[in-house]
């Protein structure tokens, strides 16, 4: 048989196979079903059959001495704000917080900036980075008798301390200047 007719011979075997799986859907999805299948065992017949059972054990004890050592970001430990009568805050009326930076110690890193958070009816809630040791607070112009609290957070890099205890402010007054009292 010549190559033109091998060739012509296969053609006519593919029609004919195209023609059987024709307009048969069921039959088809059937067939590549088999054919995955098949496919999935010659795949995974000759990996199964090399992996081989071991048992592994060890006898030997080894003991190791030494020290592991934790550090922390020390907290900031004197939040505080001021009594003030007659702040001069027209344009923008704030409650000043200050701090006092924690030294390094023996188990903590001193901070490089510190998270003051503040809420409270007086305020709207949010919070502040500050490499300073002091931040003023923005308090809101119609918050007449509103109290607030702060705190501050020590943080080095992405650690961050225990925050301070909170302090409360309340608005007594903000006419032309701003009156506060801290606890």
């Amino acid at each position: 048989m010549s190559r033109r007719n091998r060739e012509a011979a296969s053609r006519r075997r593919v029609l004919a196979g195209r023609r059987l799986l024709a307009g048969r859907p069921r039959l088809q999805a059937a067939l590549a079903a088999v054919m995955a299948a098949a496919l999935g065992l010659a795949v995974a017949y000759p990996a199964a059959s090399s992996i081989r059972s071991t048992e592994a054990a060890w006898t030997d004890g080894e003991v190791i001495i030494g020290t592991l050592a934790t550090l922390k970001v020390n907290p900031v430990t004197t939040a505080a704000c001021r009594n003030a009568s007659g702040e001069l805050g027209l344009l923008n009326p704030s409650v000043p917080i200050q701090w006092t930076a924690p030294p390094a110690t023996s188990d903590g890193i001193a901070p490089t900036s510190y998270i003051v958070t503040w809420s409270g009816n007086a305020t709207t809630p949010g919070s502040a980075e500050t490499t300073a040791t002091s931040y003023g607070i923005p308090v809101s112009v119609l918050a007449l008798g509103a109290t607030g609290s702060a705190t501050v957070t020590a943080k080095y890099n992405n650690w961050v301390s225990a925050p301070s205890a909170p302090r409360t402010f309340t608005i007594t007054s903000l006419l032309i200047v701003t009156t506060y009292n801290c606890v």
